[in-house]
């Protein structure tokens, strides 16, 4: 039985450290070779996407990953999720812009400053 405690115990630990961290802010501190996420609100479903506008030192950090989420209420809009990796020790200012496809006026502009240590 104690060794089963142990064993919970120790998955439940791994389990949390390996999460990937959620970021609301405008910064976002991550260790080379990890990566934090960002949920930026957007409505997909009108056309409008997130993407990079620009990225100040590509070497530092870069986003791999993107994904919709559904609304959790139906009058609020969906969830863009967006992972970004660290590279290298540094700093890297991401601007992100929601844009509707085909279209060349942007919506919003989001910056989020980045450091990988």
């Amino acid at each position: 039985m104690r060794n089963w405690i142990l064993l919970l115990f120790a998955a439940f630990i791994f389990a949390s450290c390996s999460a990937i961290p959620e970021y609301t802010g405008d910064s976002m501190i991550i260790k080379a070779g990890e990566e934090g996420m960002i949920k930026l609100p957007a409505d997909t479903k009108a056309g409008y996407d997130w993407i990079i506008g620009s990225i100040s030192n590509p070497g530092i950090a870069e986003m791999t990953e993107k994904q919709n989420t559904e609304p959790e209420k139906t009058t609020s809009d969906n969830t863009q999720v967006i992972k970004i990796k660290g590279l290298k020790k540094g700093k890297t200012i991401f601007t992100f812009n929601l844009i509707k496809k085909n279209d060349v006026l942007v919506k919003k502009s989001r910056t989020l400053n980045v450091t990988v240590y």
